[in-house]
């Protein structure tokens, strides 16, 4: 019946229009299949199947407001094409017409949407746009309209370019497939924009903030307005066909995941990789996809257009291979691309492959794991597949010939052709078949026989191990040594990856599970040696190769993988076999893992600082600080697959739980309960700097006020590793015995000249009145005039070395002259010369131990030191005794005459010892004597300690040093104690004048002030290790206060007058904690503290030089009034003076001052490098385009020679 037949009114009313589709269906311009109640398309999407009796009048129909946006958004992305495709051409003037036209054309189209009659009928719009997308599929066109939208822009080319620098510099080395020469051509010829812009996005979000400039890389950043939107249209983008530029992009990405500490994205897409690489038959060579087969399988990718082209795919299959393998023995999962489907050669050399030199590499040989399960032997399982005999030319290439046979030696296949890439990808699969073949491997421990087979393969593995590093050619094998400046990155990988292999082989060995019986029978004690070993060996080529100023950018994640292996291996070593102490080795891993965290998240910062080497850092951290805390933990040596994943499931736990303060406040509660064992305050802290760890810098162990004595005796605290202690042991056995040699003949002259003058040297030379006080004037009048100079050059490490020995010999030379003297003017000349050369011998010394010494361990030397100058004058004595009365008159001399040629005897050696001997300063050149490994722990220790790199010396060092209060109250202190230290070497004056004693016993008593100076001098600093250091200083200038006052009085008891004078022998512990001290407030400045002890030594001795003439005139002595009473005022004075630098040196420390500084000075180093890397990378560009350039001229050379 005619539904448009007016004779039916009631079936009009209670049906819908025969002629009307339903509302939903006329939308989306759809056949209605009009049945009611719900129409099938509405009965199928779920939706409401409404039908309207009557036409809707004119205007916008369904949809319609739709269609408009979608025509503006594709008009908008044409007009952004058409702009990037012609920048050149665009002018303000331009795009205000565009926009003009674009408003136009809209409006237009609406008004036809409002306007029936200029609208084609319905049935030619669907079949127009039926037929439009009937021919858009079968073209395989690419996007649709609705995707266009939502496709990610692009920066423009400089940016871009940029970007892409970064990319080649810092990304490529470690996923190298992209041949760079022949997609930058690409991208200049834009035939391929669309087949690159995959590519173009990975590499945007993987190295955009790894572009070295600051600015630009947040520009890129920021162009990338949600990064997880533009991976998922990579992602989308790249699926949807199969193509090698596709497999590029989707290979980024999981790069990128895997680093971001995202693994878990990044697994489902490694096997879809494998899939692809399959279904694009990259897991052959091109020659095998030849072979006849009775079933052809469907080809997705055209023959490559030459070698390039086919080492290119060849790359991103071995890619994706490395991406399969680090997947399957992090995981624990099995590999998805086996034998039965790769059979490729390995890549070549990077250098061939740059310059386009075809060259053939052998097949590289995967295992059947039929054929390699536990019980069959692998002995003479191939390394390197058999020869596939080549059909056809590939693009009219040579295809590769230089293969191995089955079951040949892996020496007798041609390696040459093969660079760090193909040994990297070996050492990846040899890790995988240690997992595989070994770890995974079922095995009934009950059963002989497959325990034996078990066991036999481990021998195996371990001997193919061993053979691939001792067969490895010369140039890839690792040498620290000889690579101070350049490592290849996928060399390098490859070796750790080796150790990683050798790590997880023997640790099953080294420890079995306790249920196993026969455990003790098993060679543990070998694999614990190997498995430590293969740590160290990771941990020197790795901070080896982070300290490389070329190496600034990400690192592979197999390598934090790697080293997050050998950190565990070490913290098991130290946890199931009570090993001393834990391996410092690990604490320099941990550093490692969070150096290569910071260069994940690029130079400035701006990646994701959580990623996967951070992971690693914070498991090992948690695992080292469960092993403290709780004593029945044990880490489960097979749990490396999954400890990672559940403890940062953990940490995410607890970060939750802390939000809720409830359960945040029970936690700090349990924290700080004092009986709760193994606090973290007890868990030391390692110090690293510069990959070295510092030992030293951790909190020792409490001392008892009461038993400080005992420490006296303890120069190698116990916290101290290994390693620091055989430093201090060599520094202690060279440094120290050197400058207390020196400093002992100093004093050995100094107690010569005062003992030659009362042994004949005044009568023989008829000296008279003031002359004697002359003797040391000019001597600190030469010393007054090199002090600042020779401290400043001290200073500098290129001079430090050298200063020492050469005024050291100097002196020498003047000491044997001093034995001709004949008047008082020539011994003033002498005298002058004299202090002149023995400057560094004093505050040099001083310095120079401050540089080696840490603060609490420098006080000990010290005083060591200074009592080298007791000894010197106590032997004097003795010495001059002696030579009164064996030498006296040998050879036509006085006995005063052979003290001076004794002195040069013994002095002259120890100068030239100390060309050979002395270091210098640690920054300078290294001695024979120190190793690498040793100094840079020295520059470690005192960098850990504040001691800062040293500057340059001007206007602004002399600003720093008369600004601040340091040098003030060094200079007062060290001036007032001086003037007070002349009236100790005095007491043979005091003897003399008694006129009780022999020439023997003249000499011989007053060595009791040395004496007593000896062991005052070694003891009392000592205790500065236990005590505050006011409190040995304040106790020890209270006895020399008393000892003034005493003398003061002078009519005082025989003996009391002997003590007096022996109790000064105090004096001797004071330079020993001053100076030290004054090096401790101003560590933190090397030139403000050599200048400050200089000028110490030179304004005490500028007043030494007057003082004693002006107070202890000689024909007032030995009943010196005068001088008694001013040194009571200055002991007083000096100690003043200590305590109020002691006050102002611990209000800057509570006020940060000294923390400041060193965060300005790190961040002015941390600009520094940032400038020097700038700099080496321009340095880098333009070798590059000179080597370019050079090149492009000799290919012209070579078509000119073609040519004629």
């Amino acid at each position: 019946m005619d539904n448009d037949d007016p004779t039916q009114p009631e079936q009009t009313a209670q049906a819908p229009d025969a002629g009307l589709a339903c509302n939903c269906c006329r939308k989306r311009k759809l056949r209605c299949s009009r049945e009611t109640p719900i129409c099938e398309h509405c009965r199928k999407t779920g939706q409401d199947c409404v039908y309207e009796t009557k036409r809707a009048r004119p205007g916008m129909k369904g949809g319609a407001i739709e269609n408009v946006h979608k025509r503006l958004g594709a008009k908008e992305l044409e007009n952004l094409r058409d702009k990037e495709a012609s920048t050149t051409q665009a002018s303000s003037q331009q795009e205000a017409v565009d926009r003009q036209s674009l408003l136009s054309s809209l409006a237009r189209e609406i008004c036809k949407l409002g306007n029936p009659t200029l609208t084609a009928s319905p049935e030619a719009s669907i079949d127009s746009t039926c037929k439009r997308r009937r021919t858009e599929k079968h073209v395989g066109y690419r996007e649709r309209s609705q995707y266009a939208v939502n496709q990610p822009g692009l920066p423009d080319d400089a940016i871009l370019d940029l970007v892409i620098d970064a990319y080649f510099r810092q990304i490529h080395p470690w996923i190298p497939m992209i041949h760079e020469a022949r997609f930058r051509q690409r991208r200049q010829d834009h035939g391929d924009d669309r087949c690159l812009l995959p590519v173009l996005q990975a590499m945007m979000l993987s190295a955009s903030y790894h572009v070295p400039r600051r600015d630009i890389a947040e520009i890129a950043q920021s162009l990338i307005d949600d990064q997880e939107a533009v991976r998922d249209w990579v992602v989308s983008k790249a699926t949807k066909s199969l193509t090698v530029e596709n497999l590029q992009a989707l290979i980024i990405i999981c790069f990128r995941d895997i680093g971001d500490g995202e693994e878990c994205r990044a697994w489902s897409l490694i096997g879809a990789l494998t899939r692809m690489a399959g279904y694009l038959q990259l897991t052959i060579e091109s020659e095998e996809a030849d072979r006849s087969s009775f079933s052809q399988p469907n080809t997705s990718l055209n023959p490559p257009q030459g070698w390039t082209e086919a080492e290119e795919r060849r790359r991103v299959f071995w890619c994706v291979f490395n991406l399969d393998r680090f997947c399957s023995f992090t995981t624990g999962w099995n590999t998805s691309l086996t034998s039965d489907d790769v059979n490729r050669r390995l890549p070549c050399d990077g250098i061939s492959w740059r310059k386009e030199e075809s060259v053939s590499t052998p097949y590289f040989g995967i295992w059947d794991k039929s054929a390699a399960r536990i019980g069959n032997p692998i002995a003479f399982l191939p390394s390197h597949s058999a020869t596939v005999p080549a059909t056809t030319d590939e693009g009219g290439f040579t295809p590769s010939e230089a293969t191995a046979s089955p079951g040949a030696a892996a020496s007798s296949v041609d390696m040459s052709t093969v660079g760090a890439f193909a040994y990297c990808i070996e050492a990846t699969e040899s890790l995988s078949r240690v997992t595989s073949y070994f770890l995974q491997q079922k095995v009934n421990i009950k059963d002989h026989n497959d325990l034996s087979g078990w066991l036999t393969r481990f021998k195996e593995l371990d001997v193919r191990l061993v053979h691939w590093k001792m067969l490895l050619p010369k140039k890839w094998k690792v040498n620290i040594a000889q690579q101070s400046s350049r490592m290849d990155p996928n060399l390098t990988l490859a070796h750790v990856t080796h150790n990683a292999s050798m790590i997880l082989l023997h640790q099953p060995i080294a420890f079995p599970p306790l249920n196993w019986t026969f455990r003790t029978r098993l060679p543990s004690f070998c694999s614990l040696d190997t498995c430590q070993a293969a740590a160290i060996e990771i941990a020197t080529i790795t901070n080896h190769y982070l300290q490389i100023a070329e190496h600034i950018g990400p690192l592979n994640n197999q390598y934090s993988f790697c080293v997050y292996l050998a950190a565990r291996v070490l913290l098991l070593l130290w946890r199931c076999h009570a090993t001393e102490s834990l391996s410092s080795e690990f604490w320099v891993l941990i550093q490692n893992l969070e150096t290569m965290a910071e260069r994940w998240a690029g130079p400035h910062q701006l990646g994701p600082k959580e990623n996967l080497a951070s992971k690693y850092q914070a498991v090992l951290v948690d695992l080292h600080t469960r092993c403290v805390r709780e004593a029945s933990f044990n880490i489960n040596p097979s749990a490396y697959t999954t400890e990672c994943h559940l403890a940062f499931i953990a940490m995410n736990s607890q970060s939750r739980t802390n939000d809720r303060p409830e359960i945040q406040s029970r936690n700090e509660e349990v924290e700080t309960r004092p009986d709760v064992a193994g606090s973290p305050e007890e868990i030391p802290e390692p110090v690293i700097k510069n990959g070295v760890v510092v030992s030293s810098a951790t909190k020792p162990e409490a001392k008892s006020v009461w038993l400080a004595w005992l420490y006296i005796f303890n120069w190698y605290p116990g916290h101290y590793s290994k390693e620091e202690k055989r430093l201090l042991r060599k520094l202690d056995r060279t440094i120290l015995p050197l400058i207390c040699s020196m400093y002992f003949i100093k004093w050995l002259d100094q107690s010569n000249i005062n003992n030659a003058y009362n042994s004949g040297m005044k009568e023989e030379l008829n000296l008279k009145g003031i002359e004697y006080n002359l003797f040391s004037t000019f001597y600190n009048i030469g010393y007054l005039v090199m002090e600042i100079p020779c401290m400043l050059l001290i200073s500098r490490p290129k001079y430090a070395r050298w200063v020492l020995p050469i005024c050291e010999t100097l002196w020498s030379i003047i000491t044997f002259i001093q034995c001709r003297n004949k008047s008082a003017p020539m011994i003033y000349g002498m005298r002058f010369l004299m202090g002149l050369f023995e400057t560094p011998a004093a505050t040099g010394s001083l310095y120079v131990l401050s540089s080696w010494y840490r603060s609490d361990e420098v006080f000990k030397r010290a005083g060591v030191w200074y009592v080298s100058s007791n000894i010197g004058a106590m032997f004097g004595g003795y010495m001059q005794a002696a030579a009164h009365a064996g030498l006296d008159g040998k050879g036509g001399m006085a006995g005063w005459r052979w003290v001076f040629i004794i002195d040069g005897i013994i002095s002259l050696p120890i100068a030239i010892a100390g060309f050979f001997l002395y270091p210098g300063v640690p920054t300078s050149p290294r001695v024979w004597w120190l190793s690498e490994d040793d100094q840079k722990l020295a520059q470690a220790r005192m960098q850990d300690d504040g001691m800062r790199k040293s500057k340059k010396i001007g206007k602004k060092m002399l600003k720093r040093v008369f600004r601040k209060w340091h040098f003030y109250i060094a200079v007062g202190t060290y001036v007032c104690f001086q003037l007070t230290t002349w009236v100790a070497g005095q007491m043979i004056v005091w003897v003399k004048s008694t006129g009780q004693y022999s020439v023997e016993m003249i000499n011989v008593l007053p060595t009791g002030v040395q004496a007593l100076a000896i062991v005052v001098g070694i003891t009392v600093p000592s205790f500065v290790m236990v005590y505050p250091i006011w409190v040995p200083f304040c106790f020890a200038g209270t006895v020399l206060l008393f000892c003034h006052s005493t003398l003061l009085v002078w009519n005082i008891p025989l003996g009391l007058h002997f003590a007096a004078y022996f109790l000064l022998g105090m004096s001797s512990c004071i330079t020993p904690m001053l100076f030290p001290w004054v090096h401790l407030i101003m560590k933190d400045d090397n030139e403000a503290r050599s200048f400050t002890t200089g000028a110490m030594m030179t304004v005490g001795w500028a007043f030494f030089t007057w003082y004693n003439v002006v107070a202890f005139p000689i024909t007032q002595g030995p009943r010196w009034t005068k001088g008694f009473s001013a040194n009571v005022g200055l002991t007083c004075c000096y100690l003043t003076l200590f305590m109020a630098g002691q006050f102002l040196w611990r209000r800057d420390i509570k006020a940060g001052l000294y923390k400041r500084a060193i965060e300005e000075e790190e961040n002015e180093e941390a600009e520094n490098e940032k400038l020097g890397s700038d700099s080496l990378d321009d340095k880098a560009t333009n070798q590059h385009v000179g080597q370019a350039h050079v090149e492009d001229k000799n290919a012209e050379d070579e078509r000119i020679k073609e040519i004629k």
